[in-house]
C-alpha cells in the first residue's frame, strides 16, 4: 500500500466511537508517512436555519485538503 500512495495524498475519515490501540496503531503508522487523519465531527455550534448548513463547514474543509 505505501507503494501505491507514494507521492499521493490520502484523507482517512474514520468514526470518532473506536479509540481503542487496535485502532490507533494503523492511524499512528499512516500519521507518520504523511496521511491525515480526521474525525468527521460537524460543527454544531454555527447559528443555522436548516439542519444541512451543520454540515458544510465540516465537508467543505475535508474537501479543502484535496484542492477542490
Amino acid at each position: 500500500m505505501s507503494r501505491y500512495l507514494k507521492g499521493k495524498k490520502i484523507i482517512i475519515l474514520f468514526r470518532e466511537k473506536h479509540f481503542k490501540l487496535g485502532y490507533l496503531r494503523p492511524l499512528a503508522q499512516l500519521d507518520e508517512k504523511g496521511g491525515m487523519i480526521v474525525l468527521p465531527m460537524p460543527a454544531f455550534y454555527y447559528q443555522t436555519k436548516i439542519i444541512q448548513e451543520i454540515f458544510y463547514p465540516a465537508i467543505g474543509k475535508k474537501l479543502d485538503q484535496f484542492g477542490l
